[in-house]
């Protein structure tokens, strides 16, 4: 088996563009109410659970 060299000079990579999500880590490490949130969004997501199972249990079968 053999190699040969391929000459990548006439194209090039793109440039590797930065991460645009890296410049919000760490944007509410300090906020107070962070807890609270977190809280709000696990009742959100249950009120829907709950929401859609009920949903589910009510509708008649399609005959």
């Amino acid at each position: 088996m053999t190699t040969t060299p391929v000459d990548n000079s006439q194209n090039p990579s793109p440039p590797q563009m930065a991460n645009p999500w890296l410049a919000l880590a760490g944007k509410y490490a300090n906020d107070p109410n962070w807890e609270q949130y977190l809280e709000a969004i696990a009742t959100a997501r249950q009120e829907a659970t709950t929401m859609d199972s009920y949903q589910q249990e009510s509708e008649e079968p399609v005959t």
